[in-house]
């Protein structure tokens, strides 16, 4: 869904065995209805208005998971994901729970600078 002009995602929350959405560079603000999405694995935010990461705190499935160019500055509803890999905004570093930092070793951040 690379750059089309999707702003709601609810149509696809019925696909409940999709494991790899790219949302990026859409009008999406809101991730609830990801929370239907158990197998979800990759999810690319970038470049979107989402701000909320609460939805998708009980993923456990997921793997990498694209934050650059958002307005998300809570990173705690991600702190019990195990093996994901995030990508982050320079400025968004300082954002990083210290339950995240905690787990270095389960959870790596990446991050990218910012242009």
């Amino acid at each position: 869904l690379y750059y089309a002009p999707v702003s709601d995602l609810r149509p696809w929350a019925r696909m409940t065995n999709m494991r790899d959405l790219y949302i990026r560079a859409t009008n999406v603000s809101d991730v609830t209805p990801l929370a239907s999405m158990p197998k979800l694995e990759t999810l690319d935010l970038t470049g979107t208005a989402v701000s909320d990461l609460t939805p998708l705190a009980g993923m456990m499935r997921m793997k990498t998971l694209y934050l650059t160019h958002t307005p998300v500055s809570d990173l705690s509803p991600l702190s019990d994901m195990k093996d994901v890999t995030i990508f982050l905004d320079e400025s968004q570093q300082a954002i990083i729970p210290n339950e995240l930092r905690k787990r270095v070793k389960r959870i790596r951040v990446t991050v990218t600078k910012t242009q």
